[in-house]
């Protein structure tokens, strides 16, 4: 009997656990990750800007007026019949150069000379120093006016050409005036009317 009992609790015993055992987990496959494809940036482009040349007001007038000229004598002949009175002398500083006129009475205009020249200076006809403020110089040279003129006779505009004009001298139909001017300036000449007027520009070629 006690035989017939164990074999029965041993047949149960193999059955609770049969009951109670976890199955065991049949494991997953992983995921595989799903591979799209590689987006490559585009580089974007530099856009290399070039420097504009823009022609400098100098160019502008040159085309206009004709080109400076340097280390040479400039003349102008006479215009009109009789002497020229000089009624003004003005000094503009312009952009892209500086302006020196000369302004007459009536038709007549003197001949015109300008030429470069070098210190030291004197006063005409009195021989005494004349100081100008300048690193080159340029000499006018007018004749055929009125002796007399009554208006200015220095003019220190400073300009990026210009720096100084002093009258040398005023005697026997002619008048002179030394230009000082900065390194590298150049003049050019033009007659004009209403009223009559020579014109000196100083600037860089």
């Amino acid at each position: 009997m006690s035989r017939h009992m164990s074999l029965v609790a041993a047949i149960v015993a193999l059955l609770l656990v049969a009951c109670t055992a976890s199955p065991t987990p049949t494991p997953t496959p992983a995921a595989t990750p799903t591979t799209g494809p590689t987006a490559t940036a585009t580089p974007v482009p530099t856009a290399t800007i070039a420097p504009t040349t823009t022609p400098t007001a100098s160019a502008q007038a040159t085309d206009a007026l004709g080109p400076f000229i340097c280390d040479a004598t400039i003349v102008l002949p006479a215009v009109g019949t009789g002497q020229a009175t000089t009624t003004a002398v003005r000094v503009g500083l312009q952009s892209g150069y500086d302006r020196l006129v000369f302004a007459y009475a009536g038709t007549p205009r003197p001949q015109f000379t300008v030429n470069p020249v070098v210190p030291p200076f004197t006063l005409d006809p009195s021989g005494k120093p004349l100081t100008v403020q300048g690193a080159q110089f340029a000499r006018i040279r007018l004749d055929g006016i009125v002796v007399g003129y009554k208006g200015a006779t220095s003019f220190k505009p400073g300009g990026p050409f210009i720096v100084d004009v002093e009258r040398q001298g005023e005697s026997e139909g002619e008048q002179s005036w030394i230009v000082g001017l900065t390194t590298g300036a150049c003049p050019r000449v033009f007659g004009l009317t209403g009223p009559s007027r020579w014109v000196v520009d100083f600037g860089r070629p």
